[in-house]
């Protein structure tokens, strides 16, 4: 895999805002350091335990966006991994465009099904790896756009906009 589409696959799932950003960077400082499920749940274990602040409502909204932007962290890590090729560079692309539209459409349970199946069975590849990497990752984005847009409506209606100057 090229650097350029490396760079373009990272650029697409980085562009989805800042807290998104930070919490990518938070998440990569710790990924070269999980080794097995053990340490990875004692490392979320210490950070959810760190992080606690009295409406619980707000606390459970974002540890559920922290474990979503999670699994999309891992999704990238495990897509990039499998060395694609441009073309299925592409796909991935594809997806995460596909992905950012359908996270704004608040599907039902039905719906979200139907989807993940569709997206499943339209994704194609050489190996089974990358077409279960290439779902994993619209999943990904599809989870962290949802939990995203669920927290910024939730702080939203709670704090007040700041002031202009």
């Amino acid at each position: 895999m090229t650097v350029w589409n490396a760079i373009k696959v990272n650029a697409l799932l980085y562009a989805d805002g800042r807290l998104l950003r930070i919490i990518f960077a938070f998440i990569r400082f710790f990924t070269p350091k999980i080794k097995n499920m053990d340490l990875d749940q004692q490392l979320l274990n210490l950070i959810f335990e760190k992080f606690d602040i009295s409406n619980d409502t707000a606390e459970g909204a974002i540890e559920s966006l922290m474990l979503a932007t999670l699994r999309l962290e891992r999704a990238r890590v495990a897509f990039l991994a499998l060395e694609p090729d441009a073309d299925f560079i592409d796909t991935a692309s594809g997806l995460v465009t596909l992905a950012d539209i359908f996270d704004d459409a608040k599907l039902d349970g039905d719906n979200l099904t139907k989807l993940k199946t569709a997206v499943g069975q339209i994704v194609k590849s050489d190996s089974a790896e990358k077409t279960a990497a290439a779902t994993e990752l619209f999943l990904g984005v599809l989870d962290a756009g949802t939990n995203a847009s669920d927290v910024n409506t939730y702080l939203n209606e709670k704090i007040a906009p700041e002031a202009e100057e």
